[in-house]
């Protein structure tokens, strides 16, 4: 029995099969590609075909980007909230260099950098973004 190949949209754009990712365009959707090859969009918290292939075209055409959706580990749910307790009204977690976390309060804190590894060099979020991830 031969092993299932991902799909080729899959390679062409990018992304890997049921990877959420959204684009650069002004639309807020998310979208992804399933094993077979069919594109999905997110709508109303249901994943449904996508008719349009009007967003596949401008991708292999470079009129619009792939932002591909971070996947938030159980260790990152664990560190926002525990950064929560401490901080409350954190607005933002930004990793700074391969050392650092930064904790954005009215008052900035560092922290060390095993906290988050998810979070690549440069990157910022929000904690309710983490926190979604746990729903």
């Amino acid at each position: 029995m031969s092993e299932l190949k991902k799909p080729r949209i899959c390679e062409v754009i990018g992304v890997e099969p049921g990877e959420e990712w959204k684009t650069t365009n002004k639309d807020s959707y998310t979208y992804r590609i399933t094993d077979f090859g069919e594109l999905q969009i997110l709508r109303d918290g249901k994943w449904v075909v996508a008719y349009n292939f009007h967003i596949i075209i401008d991708i292999i055409n470079c009129k619009v980007g792939i932002i591909h959706m971070p996947h938030w580990t159980a260790d990152d749910i664990a560190d926002v909230k525990a950064v929560l307790k401490i901080w409350p009204d954190t607005s933002e977690i930004t990793r700074l260099s391969c050392t650092t976390i930064r904790i954005c309060t009215p008052v900035y804190h560092n922290l060390p950098s095993r906290m988050f590894p998810s979070l690549a060099i440069g990157e910022y979020v929000s904690p309710s973004v983490i926190l979604e991830a746990e729903a």
